[in-house]
């Protein structure tokens, strides 16, 4: 339980700095900054909202990737962007690539740690298995689809395209992947003393 709240709270986190970087957002974000062209509520709140329609869908495929952690990451990551939101806004600088970078950084190691708890996978983890178990294709292909769409519609509605995107559609799943071996290697060694 602490793994999963911990984990998304940082995600959240990293998300905050990879918006506020403003040189191109996850695929998750982007679609949030096009729907917020034509609505007044705020990057939390979508946050919240994608992330529980993200989960029924993901539901209605296949239970078994979701648990109790499915849902408090949904929540506490939108949250946590709109608790620090006000703050980060006064005191980190915008533009930055070092923001985006520690952003993605942060983002990555909080999802990892998230999972780690293994109480069920996110929204956009759930979701991918969806796209995987529909379309009967591995789980790289179904992430790059899922993402895909997520910044395509995103675009499509207004919001921007931008370096932090590539990261994101090909950088985030490997940063995650190297932070889930560490976490491995350090249950490993933690078990064997």
């Amino acid at each position: 339980m602490i793994l999963t709240i911990s984990g998304s709270i940082l995600s959240g986190i990293g998300i905050e700095l990879i918006v506020l970087a403003n040189h191109g957002v996850d695929s998750l974000s982007t679609l949030i900054l096009g729907i917020m062209k034509h609505s007044n509520w705020e990057f939390g709140t979508w946050s919240q909202i994608l992330s529980i329609i993200y989960l029924i869908i993901s539901l209605s495929v296949n239970s078994k990737t979701l648990g109790i952690g499915s849902l408090l990451n949904a929540l506490l990551i939108g949250q946590t962007v709109k608790w620090i939101d006000p703050v980060f806004r006064k005191s980190i600088s915008l533009n930055s690539y070092f923001t985006m970078a520690f952003g993605f950084l942060i983002m990555a190691f909080g999802t990892s740690m998230y999972l780690k708890g293994n109480l069920g996978s996110g929204p956009m983890e759930a979701m991918m298995y969806a796209v995987s178990q529909v379309l009967r294709m591995d789980m790289a292909m179904s992430r790059i689809i899922l993402d895909a769409f997520n910044v395509l519609l995103g675009i499509f509605l207004g919001a921007t395209f931008g370096i932090g995107s590539v990261l994101a559609i090909f950088g985030l799943g490997p940063m995650i992947k190297i932070f889930n071996g560490l976490w491995n290697k350090k249950i490993y060694f933690a078990k064997t003393k």
